[in-house]
């Protein structure tokens, strides 16, 4: 009876109880956000024993943290003939696209028929070799057989992370991954990653696309060249001015300079044209290219057999070098710009340099028109915008004539800006002023502000520094003394007076000697 009376208070208290949290499903979110899981606890010892989830899990862990050094150690890491035949005969089975096992590489056929494209239907593509690996079932029966698998899952984990990680540094490693035998495999999946890569590509597969090496004597060599041309060409970074206009600025001045080395003739037109740009650092490198066009290469043309109207063959030119495009790109230009009035010369350099002197001149020109504007917008009381019109002309032509015209206009902006307690503004102005006339006096106040800037931020000692230095560039600056003294009461010797601390020390060193010579106990 008592058991019987236990049991039903014990149901009637647990039907009452507030259920867990943890064991009702969709109560999580409303008790609060729930605590995020973690990425992945597995280790490279331990990953290849937990499910296909959480190693594709452990492989998206890897690829975010990819360093391109580390990454090529592992994936360049020999492995056996006989051991990756055995992966391959896997992933064959399971309809994987494998490359040939000695390397080979031939592009894909195109359809050039429409008609048969729209009959055809398209089949699936083939499964990503790196999903593949990572569903290989664990055994617990062939340790060999696990290593061998994670081993090369891993390593395309790896190369997945550096088709992700946009960097100078991954492509070179992906194309030595395409053609070593243990990664081989993963070439389909490299090459699909490389399309995404634009200007970054080119440093790693130009040289090697321009190769032509025999495909007899030069097997490897051959074919290494044939698959770097169709990634350049197959993508948007075999377009030199795509390349040029997408990447940054140290990218263009690299491209540039491989593209004259090589004399890729395709990119004339786009250096070129850099070769007026306003930015004076790809303004001097684009010159430098144009000038390594027509200083380097041949000027022989290739030959080659075409079939005339009748039918009949013949020898003719089909295009002309690199340099030879490039003095005629050169000279067309030229002609435009002067209207035919230059000095007539073979010699390209001589050509190019008169074609740069004409864009300076026309350059300088132009800003030298805005300059006259920029000052009459000054008089007749435009401040800021003549303000504006002299930052821009000072950015693009620093050694314009007559610069130092500007200066009261970049000191009157400063006085507004104290009077409005903006120093950053005021700093910014004297700056600007400096730039057009060297000023001791304006120097002097830029020190003091520098030092006002540095006070409050509680940078003493770089304060006094400036302030110092405000001293030295003018000595009656009373500012700067008055912040000196208040932030270093202590006595300092005068700015100024090491000449007569010299004199003073002089001074004593005689009188001692004097009373040396002259005391009683000198004499013999």
């Amino acid at each position: 009876m008592w058991t019987s009376l236990f049991y039903v208070v014990f149901f009637i208290f647990s039907q009452n109880a507030e259920p867990d949290p943890a064991a009702v499903p969709g109560a999580a979110s409303e008790a609060g956000p729930a605590e995020e899981r973690p990425t992945s606890r597995l280790t490279r010892q331990t990953w290849w024993q937990a499910d296909p989830f959480e190693r594709t899990r452990y492989c998206n862990q890897l690829a975010e943290e990819v360093d391109a050094e580390k990454a090529r150690a592992v994936i360049m890491a020999p492995l056996g003939s006989s051991a990756v035949e055995r992966v391959r005969e896997y992933l064959a089975l399971r309809g994987a696209a494998l490359p040939p096992p000695n390397g080979a590489f031939f592009e894909p056929k195109v359809k050039l028929s429409t008609t048969d494209t729209r009959r055809t239907r398209s089949a699936p593509p083939p499964p990503p070799v790196t999903d593949l690996l990572l569903g290989v079932p664990y055994t617990t029966q062939d340790d060999a057989r696990n290593q061998l698998f994670a081993d090369l899952a891993e390593r395309g984990c790896l190369l997945r992370g550096l088709g992700r990680l946009k960097d100078l540094a991954s492509p070179p490693v992906m194309f030595e991954a395409a053609f070593f035998e243990p990664t081989l495999i993963f070439r389909e999946e490299i090459t699909a990653a490389l399309a995404e890569f634009g200007p970054l590509l080119v440093p790693a597969f130009l040289e090697e696309s321009l190769k032509n090496p025999d495909r007899e004597k030069q097997p490897d060599a051959y074919f290494r060249s044939r698959w770097a041309r169709f990634v350049l060409q197959s993508t948007p970074s075999g377009n030199p001015r795509l390349n040029l206009q997408s990447a940054t600025l140290d990218l263009q001045k690299k491209l540039m300079d491989m593209y004259a080395s090589f004399q890729v003739a395709e990119a004339i037109g786009p250096i070129l044209s850099f070769a007026n740009h306003e930015d004076e650092e790809l303004r001097a490198a684009a010159r430098e290219a144009i000038v390594t066009y027509l200083s380097t290469g041949t000027t022989r043309a290739k030959m080659g057999t075409v079939k005339t109207a009748g039918g009949q063959e013949t020898q003719a030119v089909l295009y002309i070098s690199a340099r030879s495009q490039a003095y005629h790109a050169v000279k067309q230009q030229l002609e435009d710009v002067t209207r035919g009035d230059y000095d007539r010369t073979t010699v390209g350099e001589e050509l190019a340099r008169q074609l740069f002197r004409q864009w300076d001149l026309a350059r300088m020109k132009k800003h030298e028109v805005a300059f006259a504007q920029a000052l009459q917008q000054a008089k007749s009381g435009d401040l800021d915008g003549a303000v504006d019109a002299y930052r821009q002309i000072l950015a693009f032509a620093p050694q314009i004539p007559g610069k130092d015209r500007m200066a009261p206009a970049f000191l009157l902006k400063a006085r507004q800006s104290l009077e409005d307690r903006d120093l950053a503004q005021a700093l910014q102005y004297l700056r600007l002023c400096l730039l057009t006339r060297e000023d001791p006096l304006v120097e002097a106040d830029l020190y003091y502000l520098l030092g006002l800037k540095e006070e409050a931020a509680g940078d003493r000692p770089s304060a006094l520094l400036m302030h110092r230095m405000a001293l030295v560039r003018n000595p009656a600056h009373l500012h700067a003394a008055a912040a000196i003294r208040e932030l270093d009461p202590m006595p300092r010797t005068p700015v100024g007076d090491d000449q007569r601390t010299g004199l003073l020390l002089a001074f004593l060193a005689a009188l001692g000697l004097f009373v040396f010579l002259r005391w009683p106990t000198a004499k013999v």
